[in-house]
């Protein structure tokens, strides 16, 4: 007998919409919802921008790139929740927190002055770790140093109000 449950997503493997996503059990089941059209085109361009990159390239991207950002955050201070590179995954990167700063409010102004979107950490992580995600055609380098000029500056304030400066 063959699987009795698969999981198909596309938004963290190719950056692509992350409503094309679904549960299926058992696999005899019939499709029954109107299929996702718009999803399916944005699904076709992601594999044909994959295919035109090669996937060895758009893996070392992701690598090199996921490099970059450690390598500054470490300048700014911050290091990773997972400290072996090797257990690290490039395109979602953990970052402890330092002690003493308000992280949601500086996600906050992040994304309400700079557009740049930061996840929180999730159960006992929250407050303790950033998700920074480094995906598909996002993971780019002018996207890490726009991220990383954020930080630094974002943090050098956050830095100076903890002290009392």
């Amino acid at each position: 007998m063959g699987p009795e449950v698969f999981y198909l997503g596309s938004h963290n493997p190719i950056d692509c919409l992350s409503v094309f996503a679904n549960i299926n059990y058992p696999i005899i089941c019939a499709y029954h919802h109107t299929a996702p059209v718009n999803s399916i085109f944005a699904l076709t361009e992601a594999l044909r921008l994959l295919k035109q990159e090669g996937l060895d390239r758009a893996w070392k991207r992701h690598q090199e790139n996921s490099q970059r950002l450690v390598s500054g955050l470490r300048c700014l201070g911050l290091d990773m929740l997972v400290e072996d590179p090797a257990a690290r995954l490039p395109q979602l990167n953990a970052v402890r927190m330092p002690v003493d700063i308000d992280e949601a409010a500086i996600r906050s102004r992040l994304l309400n002055e700079k557009n740049l979107e930061i996840g929180a950490g999730l159960g006992p992580l929250a407050g303790k770790v950033w998700r920074i995600g480094l995906m598909g055609y996002s993971s780019r380098l002018e996207n890490v140093s726009f991220c990383l000029d954020a930080l630094g500056s974002e943090l050098g304030s956050a830095i100076q109000t903890a002290v009392g400066e």
